[in-house]
């Protein structure tokens, strides 16, 4: 794909300015044949659009006439096609005119102010409070613009969300401001006993025990060991009975500590098992994974989290879970033959009798093939202060509590919580208030709460404010040290500037090159930094859609919810190792490792890896590497019943080159008008191509889903598919498969060129490597600037696209150049 902003550099603009007359020429040359008076395509006229000028009207025509002409889309291949000299003129002139229009029409738009959406409000509250609380998840759901949930146009006030800013609010300053006696440190123990012994027949269990094949458990006070069974699939430690310990209500708030010992019986010589711990909140607080064989007398864990007073119990749950055990007992159905010998749950969980494969449960626990633990002791303390009061109050309320003076409070906080430098006259706003209360008998505490609680909810806290002068042009306000420091750590860690970006900002130096690009290094250096994989990662490879994604279990009878968090969490680890190791861009179009736990590895075919916990591993499997390659991407691009090359060629196209082909056209019909009919997928799609109103999308679209068809819906690797008469019906009783087509992964790209499956796209896509950096340079600019990107942000991106390939196309190199940019640095 070749680029205008190269192919014409902006020197040469003032010289092929003159050239309108040889520009209308070439429309008229090689376009209106198929757009004008006797056939006008997509409804398009450019004989009648040139006769008119580029204005608001016209001005959306005329970026998709660019576009198409940037790509080299059009006109079509068997068309006669302009030289490149003649592109280049032509393409210059219409850039010209369009960043034109497009500054005058922006200029007279109002600018919009960015609203903190729900993480950023989040992260910002837990940055600002020092406290462990994550508010917002009541909030309305942000819209998404642009393909972000950032984008100022897009993020709307409500009466609604305005309620609850007021209502957070006050929770928050309830949480940050704890004084009074500090809560005495309690420790409890709990032993596990059997299930079975606890209830009679038929007695509706109060917590969890032995029943239906599933370890059921349940909190008992220490009176001695017995032993917990472990039969079917995870067990669960419940947080259910937990008696004085979550009675005290107001005095639970806190770091509590668990320390669980175990004693494993009947695993193999050496197995890894895999822990999963939440907090009495149900927020995960850790994961561990345990080897364990023979020899192994105890295992023991010791964690930790932070009880929130929102939370109803007190306490931690523990699932254990050890590669395929996790998905037992998912499928009651017995699989076809042709499975009896690899699906392990089936040949534990059933029985052959009388020639029949029969659901099979012990009678006694020595009976059951699964390894378990028994003696299991949880001993829960807390809560745990170090310090009373707590260093956020402290920090928060300095000597308030003894002078009352709470000028001093609201100078120490307002810049911090605003952004940026404030005013006498905003302190003595606010103090006054908390003078006002005070006044009307409120304590000290409750009165500054009430001061607090109305510092966020104004404006300045709940948006990023800039400002600049209303003389100023669009693009030539240069950020302010405070707005570019906000600018900076709203993009790398969705939160407000820490206290060394605030003293840059203070001192005038943060926009300095070097201190800037100094700072770029240290931030993604910091934990933080994980947000711009949570928040920019997750929606530019669109995984949130990955949790709707229901294959069919009669195709797919493996696919679980632990796999398909696995594959979720492999693409976002994948994409936070190229940031934190500063690798090449380029690994996301192929590289020769990724991040693999058992479940995956063993749905991969790839040699096995112990563990519930992704590891990093080394693909000698030239079939992966590479994101198009992951498991989440292809099942998110997938049908319920079947691969989907159009899906996953149109998602190519937009996530990788950020160049989506255009909706379809209404009433153009289904891929596979005629279910009946046994074909493949790519006899359906040729068919649908022979439409003269598909063909035109299809032919840029379908090369790039049909060359990833040997892998299946849910990402496995396959050599045939099933004829798409009925695919759940590729396999009869009997086991007998159905009409099955070899996969043909072979593909010819517009231009006439050739992809052999999945080596053929790789060698593509880095063959257009500077493509790929352009479009996640401008995915990655949407999502800093919190804007759609306009023709006037080109040049911007060009300077990054150079810059990022200078140093070898490393990471750290495009997110610094997005940082550099004039887009970034000025309104």
């Amino acid at each position: 794909m070749r680029d205008v902003s190269r192919a014409t550099p902006w020197l040469l603009l003032s010289v092929l300015l003159s050239s309108r007359a040889l520009a209308g020429d070439v429309l008229t040359t090689y376009c209106v044949s198929c757009h004008g008076p006797e056939k006008a395509k997509a409804d398009l006229r450019v004989d009648t659009l040139l006769k008119t000028r580029v204005d608001e009207a016209t001005l959306p025509m005329w970026k998709e006439i660019l576009s198409r002409l940037e790509t080299r889309d059009m006109p079509p291949k068997d068309k006669k096609r302009p030289s490149e000299s003649e592109y280049d003129t032509t393409i210059a002139r219409i850039f010209a005119d369009v960043v034109k229009v497009e500054t005058v029409l922006e200029a007279k738009r109002p600018r919009a102010m960015r609203r903190l959406n729900r993480s950023e409000y989040a992260n910002t509250i837990r940055d600002l409070f020092a406290i462990d609380y994550v508010p917002g998840s009541d909030f309305p759901a942000d819209d998404a613009l642009h393909g972000f949930d950032n984008v100022a146009e897009g993020l709307n006030l409500s009466p609604t969300l305005v309620g609850k800013y007021l209502a957070t609010a006050t929770q928050v300053v309830e949480r940050a401001i704890r004084i009074g006696d500090k809560p005495s440190l309690r420790t409890q123990v709990y032993a596990f006993e059997d299930e079975k012994h606890r209830y009679a027949d038929n007695a509706k269990p109060a917590g969890l025990g032995v029943y239906n094949g599933n370890a059921h458990l349940s909190f008992k006070p220490a009176n001695g060991m017995a032993r917990v069974i472990y039969i079917g699939g995870p067990a669960l430690f419940a947080r259910q009975h937990q008696h004085s310990l979550h009675r005290q209500s107001g005095q639970n708030e806190g770091v509590w500590r668990l320390n669980v010992r175990m004693t494993p019986r009947s695993f193999p010589a050496v197995e890894v098992a895999s822990f999963t711990l939440l907090g009495g909140d149900g927020r995960l607080v850790a994961e561990r994974d345990v080897r364990i064989d023979a020899g192994t007398k105890e295992v023991v864990l010791n964690v930790e989290a932070y009880h929130d007073r929102s939370a109803e119990e007190i306490g931690f749950e523990l699932q254990w879970t050890n590669g395929y055990y996790q998905n037992w007992p998912n499928r009651r159905n017995p699989p076809s033959k042709d499975h009896y010998q690899s699906n392990h749950w089936f040949l534990y969980n059933h029985r052959l009798v009388d020639g029949k494969w029969q659901e099979w449960k012990p009678s006694v626990p020595e009976e059951s093939p699964f390894p378990y633990f028994e003696n299991v002791e949880f001993t829960i303390s807390g809560p745990h202060h170090d310090l009373w009061p707590p260093a956020s109050t402290q920090s928060l309320l300095g000597s308030y509590l003894s002078d009352g003076d709470a000028t001093k409070v609201f100078a120490r906080f307002l810049p911090r919580a605003f952004r940026r430098a404030v005013t006498a006259t905003e302190i003595e706003r606010l103090a006054t208030l908390v003078a006002a209360q005070r006044a009307a008998g409120l304590d000290a505490v409750a009165a500054m709460k009430v001061g607090l609680t109305a510092a966020l909810c104004s404006p300045h806290f709940l948006f990023l404010v800039e400002v600049p002068p209303a003389t100023a042009a669009r693009g030539t306000y240069q950020l302010s040290g405070f707005e570019l420091a906000t600018r900076l750590s709203y993009f790398l860690w969705s939160s407000m500037p820490d206290d060394e970006l605030r003293a840059l900002a203070v001192g005038g130096t943060l926009g300095d090159p070097a201190v800037l690009t100094k700072q770029v290094a240290r931030m993604l250096a910091n934990s933080k930094s994980a947000a711009l994989t949570a928040n920019f990662a997750r929606q530019w490879l669109g995984l949130d859609k990955l949790a709707s994604v229901m294959p069919e279990p009669k195709l797919f009878p493996n696919y679980s919810e632990s796999l398909r968090d696995a594959t979720r969490d492999e693409t976002l680890a994948f994409f936070r190792e190229v940031v934190a190791k500063n690798l090449p861009i380029t690994d996301f179009l192929d590289a020769r490792w990724t991040f693999l736990n058992e479940t995956l590895a063993e749905h991969y075919g790839l040699p096995a890896v112990p563990g519930r916990l992704l590891q990093k591993v080394d693909l000698s499997d030239a079939r992966r590497g590479g994101l198009l390659t992951q498991a989440a991407v292809l099942t998110l691009t997938s049908e319920a019943t079947r691969t989907a090359p159009v899906l996953r060629g149109t998602y190519l196209l937009d996530r990788i080159f950020n160049r989506p082909p255009p909706p379809p056209p209404p009433n153009v019909g289904s891929l596979i008008p005629d279910a009946s009919q046994a074909k493949s997928v790519r006899e359906h799609l040729a068919i649908h191509r022979a439409d003269i109103a598909c063909s035109g999308c299809h032919a840029r679209i379908d090369p790039y889903g049909l060359v990833l068809e040997n892998f299946d819906a849910v990402g496995a690797w396959r050599t045939s598919e099933a004829a798409h008469a009925d695919p759940t019906k590729a396999t009869n009783h009997d086991g007998v498969k159905s009409l099955t087509f070899p996969i043909d992964a072979m593909a010819e790209l517009k231009d006439g060129s050739h992809m052999d499956g999945i080596a053929g796209l790789k060698q593509h896509l880095l063959a257009r490597k500077l493509d790929f950096t352009r479009g996640l340079a401008e995915r990655m600019s949407v999502y800093a600037l919190g804007r759609g990107l306009l023709i006037s942000d080109r040049g911007d991106l060009d300077v990054m696209v150079k810059a990022t390939a200078t140093d070898n196309f490393r990471m750290q190199s495009l997110i610094r150049a997005v940082v550099m940019s004039k887009s970034f640095r000025t309104r």
